[in-house]
């Protein structure tokens, strides 16, 4: 638990530069998670927007003009890496403050440059811009954008799934017209659909909502509920996250406030009938965290989908695991995972009620591999540790590479044992546990 200020060694220095918003993601699909910084300073002096390319040394080169990102000032708040155009490739978009600069919308071009399409798509608004919040909010597995604003009202853009977005703010009862900043999208009840909360930076004494709660109806449509709480937001509040602080399936809300009011920490206590899953990543060949993964989920035929940002709302950034609610389901019929590397994980009818990590190439965490009363770990890894549920006496140990051919042969003499790989190189193996009895069988990543 030891930590190293690197920022020097890495290239991380932006000396007289108003920062704000800082999106992770990997646009080159390397592996290796780039960054983009906002800068949110005045028009008399040079701040502007950095993106800076993971070099995989642990340093970090600006490629703005390389990558075709505009240097001129844009007054930015926030952005969000996402795949707008479901194309695999992760695009950008900024959302920037006052009339005279316009929201941008860069296109991966999928070769290390990025095209800006804000106008034909449909998504350069002109705005107070604030928040960059990412979500599926109809289930139709487009990523749309949810941006705030001051008084004329917040953004709410439809992705239609044809390279345009709709703004429909004003239509599904989402446009607040208040001082918004941070948002984030969250199925509060588990009844899976997506509902929003808004933070904003009035108490509540005047016509003008302090913040909001909006409630999915089902259809797309939101309403602010009487009953949900928040009855005492009135702070003046930035940024807000969702996680689950007591671990029961349901996502609550910290909020970011300005002084004198200490952060507000809102615990999610809705009726807890419903069923839910939590799904956490880890990457092997894509980046370690799963940043830019597709999550889809499949009750009785019904899709739900989730998208891995890291740095998508304004100041703030979510849990790493991805919520769904369940409403009454008793069953999942499959996860599916699409990963940055253009692999495709499916998990088959996985336990609801469950948090499950779900490493690339298909195998679960160590909380969640007991299949086959087997558990090996940490995966991948270098030196692997074993455990065997329901455990026979004297049971023999192969490791084989994918050809087959048995790299160590050794026996396991109780249910518990380690094993060191460090010598063998980075891939896939298998490891095979077996007596006259069982056959055991596990994939090992060796990393």
């Amino acid at each position: 638990m030891v930590f190293n200020d690197i920022t020097i060694s890495s290239g991380l220095i932006l000396n007289n530069n108003s920062n704000f918003g800082s999106s992770w993601g990997d646009y080159d699909k390397d592996g290796y998670l780039d960054v983009f910084i906002c800068s949110r300073g005045d028009f008399s002096n040079d701040t502007q927007n950095y993106l800076y390319h993971n070099n995989g040394d642990g340093t970090f080169t600006i490629v703005n003009d390389l990558a075709g990102i505009d240097n001129n000032h844009h007054l930015s708040f926030c952005s969000s890496f996402f795949d707008y155009n479901n194309d695999g490739w992760q695009d950008l978009y900024i959302a920037n403050d006052k009339l005279e600069t316009q929201n941008l919308l860069y296109k991966n071009n999928g070769d290390g440059t990025f095209t800006e399409v804000g106008e034909e798509t449909g998504t350069n608004i002109s705005m107070d811009g604030m928040s960059t919040t990412i979500g599926d909010y109809n289930n139709d597995g487009w990523l749309d954008i949810y941006v705030t604003n001051t008084i004329a009202g917040n953004v709410f853009l439809k992705n239609n799934g044809d390279g345009t977005f709709t703004d429909v703010a004003s239509t599904n009862g989402t446009l607040f017209e208040s001082a918004a900043w941070g948002a984030v999208f969250l199925d509060a009840e588990n009844d899976t659909d997506l509902d929003l909360y808004v933070s904003g930076a009035l108490d509540g004494t005047t016509s003008f909502l302090p913040s909001a709660f909006y409630e999915n109806q089902g259809d797309g449509n939101y309403l602010i509920p009487s009953t949900a709480g928040f009855k005492n937001d009135t702070a003046w509040s930035f940024s807000n996250a969702i996680g689950d602080i007591n671990n029961d399936g349901y996502p609550d809300i910290t909020v970011l406030n300005y002084e004198p009011d200490d952060i507000f920490l809102w615990k999610n206590i809705s009726n807890q009938n419903n069923n839910w899953l939590k799904v956490k990543l880890e990457g092997v060949i894509s980046n370690r965290q799963g940043i830019g993964s597709w999550i889809e989920i499949s009750i009785d035929g019904n899709k739900q989908y989730r998208y891995t940002l890291c740095g998508e709302g304004f100041l703030g950034q979510n849990s790493a695991y991805e919520f769904f609610g369940l409403g009454d389901a008793s069953s999942i019929d499959f996860i599916k995972v699409t990963w940055l590397s253009g692999q495709v994980d499916v998990i088959i009818n996985p336990s609801i009620n469950s948090h499950i990590t779900i490493i690339e190439g298909g195998e679960l965490g160590m909380n969640e591999n007991y299949e086959n009363n087997l558990l090996v770990y940490p995966n991948p890894g270098k030196k692997f540790h074993i455990k065997i549920n329901n455990f026979s006496d004297k049971m023999f140990l192969h490791v084989t590479d994918v050809s087959g051919k048995v790299l160590l042969n050794t026996s396991q003499q109780s249910s518990e044992m380690s094993i060191d790989l460090s010598d063998f190189d980075s891939g896939l193996y298998f490891l095979n546990i077996f007596n006259q009895s069982q056959i055991l069988t596990k994939k090992l990543i060796i990393n």
